[in-house]
């Protein structure tokens, strides 16, 4: 269990990454939005 929370919080990271570099344009909206996205993920991981 705790293998699997390590390596989705490594993808989520990659995502947020990922996601900053993507967009310059809105570089404050895309990172709030990946910031909630990758809460939300993670409540729901760790609440499963």
């Amino acid at each position: 269990m705790n293998l699997i929370r390590r390596y989705f919080l490594s993808l989520s990271l990659l995502l947020f990454i990922h996601a900053a570099f993507v967009t310059k344009v809105d570089t404050v909206k895309t990172l709030s939005t990946a910031m909630n996205k990758t809460i939300k993920a993670v409540v729901i991981i760790f609440n499963y």
